[in-house]
């Protein structure tokens, strides 16, 4: 009489491994603290939205293109404005998150209801910005440190380009 091979069917193997799938789609987040992509998420955000004005600037020339960044409850509002009427938004729910903005000897500490608005010309120019209501000098740039459980660092050039690091 002949014995049967010990092991396990494909079937069984295929079972295990959609369980283990299943298991882990549902314990990483759990292990993750979404709180540590807040900066990141934001920095992202602005960044692309920062590069989406300024080119829109040169893209539509003669037509004034601002950048807003709002907090509104635990909210940030990021908008690109064209001659004053919204021309893309975003709304970030993203909590745990500060935003600090930098102009040569200036800080401001964005609070709730405060906006840092970045005005751009025709040529995807920085020519004029303010947060919390501080005139900011655009020709040394705009630096931005966004703090949360990491912090990130951002800069707006008098050109228009923003980079991912601290202003020089």
């Amino acid at each position: 009489m002949k014995r049967a091979a010990a092991g396990f069917t494909v079937v069984e193997l295929v079972v295990v491994m959609i369980l283990l799938g299943i298991l882990s789609i549902t314990a990483i987040p759990l292990m993750v603290k979404p709180s540590t992509f807040t900066p990141a998420t934001l920095a992202q955000a602005l960044l692309s939205q920062a590069r989406f004005a300024a080119h829109a600037a040169v893209v539509r020339r003669g037509t004034p293109m601002s950048l807003r960044l709002l907090r509104d409850t635990g909210q940030w509002r990021l908008q690109v404005l064209a001659a004053g009427a919204a021309e893309q938004n975003a709304e970030l729910d993203l909590h745990n998150s500060s935003v600090q903005v930098q102009n040569a000897a200036t800080t401001v500490v964005l609070a709730a209801a405060d906006t840092l608005n970045i005005n751009y010309a025709a040529g995807g120019a920085v020519t004029s910005a303010d947060a919390a209501g501080t005139v900011l000098d655009p020709a040394l740039g705009i630096g931005l440190l966004i703090q949360g459980d990491s912090n990130r660092n951002l800069c707006i050039y008098p050109n228009g380009y923003v980079s991912a690091r601290a202003c020089l």
